[in-house]
């Protein structure tokens, strides 16, 4: 007779943990710890904050107009290496490790600090403590009023955590801590990617309005010279135009949710044939530049070039390149310009098609377009492996996050055999 994978886990308020894991109270390896000081108000020591969601223990910021650093004398030394809490915030996930860098920072007792010792592995608890489910269980045990709900030590002390065997503890901190690293490094690379092509587009920027910066073989000329500019079709309002349809429409949502320029963008929305030829909707190429005319100013800045051919909303402007400018170069030249130089005085974020007509574009030669296209382009490409990259990363640490940690690695899993 086999066993079922229920029989061998028990319900918690963590959720299903398996049966061999001990529930232990925070007070059975956790020590109140911290050494009251008395300060001055105007001390040099550091003093430190939590972010909340669990985004880091750092130097708490100084406010100019602050008349002393100190509100409170009474404070507590923190040492590195141990777990501090914010009373206020631990809800909302502020909670973590003290840093190498803030040992010997002061806190306030609005913020309890511990050290940690077996059975619980510092490293488990830190993943433990970046779990949502965590973040409600401190709820649970916190009163007040609604601007100062306050976490209750007392009820803290007795809320029970999962504890698997210290191996297990090990093993399971080593995947997420490898993974968690990863991620780390895919956003450091999708950070520096980013850096580069924003220098590379102020470079350009820096020629189409600066003429002194331009090589002698450049020109700047107005945008109307080097492209078509134009705008899309009002979007149909009946349901049925959009009921299983075949062709793309972009409406100006889908530009605005962009996080940044893309080189390619495709939409979900899809219009039925009988949409595009009843109400004579003009179809756009593939390649052709969109622009958002109104919306939110950081919305504004979003450039995108259609993927496939496309029909376009009346509140996004469109942007072809005329014969002899590369289009991929406009597209660039285009995302260097800040919208905010574009925008008329109507009190609402908008870019006047007029306006745009008359957006200074720096032009080198057409050699050189396409030599600087393909340069941005392939820092385009990389974003988007990295961007992908980072998502994949992501996903897989949520997964973990609310699997093995809680639940325990499989035994039957590759993974689980080899970590143990």
């Amino acid at each position: 007779m086999t066993t079922s994978a229920q029989d061998q886990t028990r319900l918690t308020p963590w959720g299903r943990i398996p049966a061999h894991w001990e529930m232990k109270p925070w007070k059975s390896f956790a020590t109140r710890s911290g050494t009251p000081v008395v300060v001055s108000p105007d001390t040099d020591l550091t003093q430190v904050t939590v972010r909340v969601r669990h985004r880091g223990v750092v130097p708490r910021p100084l406010v100019p107009h602050r008349p002393r650093r100190v509100r409170t004398p009474n404070q507590n030394l923190v040492s590195a290496g141990q777990f501090i809490i914010s009373k206020i915030d631990a809800r909302n996930g502020a909670c973590g490790f003290i840093p190498p860098e803030l040992d010997g920072a002061i806190v306030s007792n609005d913020f309890p600090v511990y050290e940690i010792h077996s059975p619980m592995n510092p490293r488990y608890l830190h993943h433990i403590a970046d779990l949502p489910r965590f973040w409600r269980l401190c709820e649970t045990v916190s009163d007040g009023t609604t601007n100062r709900v306050r976490l209750d030590l007392r009820l803290f002390d007795d809320l029970e955590f999962p504890i698997p065997p210290a191996r297990e503890q090990k093993s399971i901190s080593s995947v997420l801590d490898a993974v968690d690293y990863a991620l780390a490094e895919a956003h450091h690379v999708q950070r520096s990617t980013d850096r580069l092509r924003r220098s590379v587009l102020h470079t350009l920027s820096a020629h189409g309005t600066n003429g002194s910066a331009l090589p002698a073989e450049w020109t700047v000329v107005p945008l109307r010279r080097v492209a078509t500019i134009g705008a899309g079709d009002p979007a149909p309002q009946d349901p049925r135009d959009f009921s299983h349809g075949q062709h793309p429409f972009v409406r100006t949502a889908d530009v605005g949710r962009v996080k940044h320029s893309a080189a390619f963008f495709g939409t979900r929305d899809r219009l039925t044939d009988d949409a595009v030829r009843h109400r004579r909707l003009h179809q756009w190429p593939s390649g052709t530049i969109l622009i958002p005319k109104s919306g939110a100013s950081t919305a504004l800045n979003n450039r995108v070039r259609l993927a496939e051919p496309a029909y376009v909303s009346s509140h996004l402007a469109t942007v072809r390149a005329r014969n002899g400018t590369d289009e991929a170069f406009l597209y660039h030249a285009l995302c260097s310009l800040d919208a905010r130089t574009l925008m008329g005085n109507t009190g609402y974020p908008s870019l006047s098609l007029e306006d745009l007509r008359s957006a200074p574009i720096p032009l080198p030669p057409f050699s050189e377009q396409t030599r600087i296209a393909r340069l941005l382009d392939s820092i385009d490409r990389t974003l988007s492996a990295v961007g992908k990259v980072v998502s994949a990363t992501a996903m897989l640490r949520n997964a973990l996050h609310n699997d093995p940690l809680v639940r325990g690695i499989p035994r039957t899993t590759a993974l689980g055999a080899t970590l143990r």
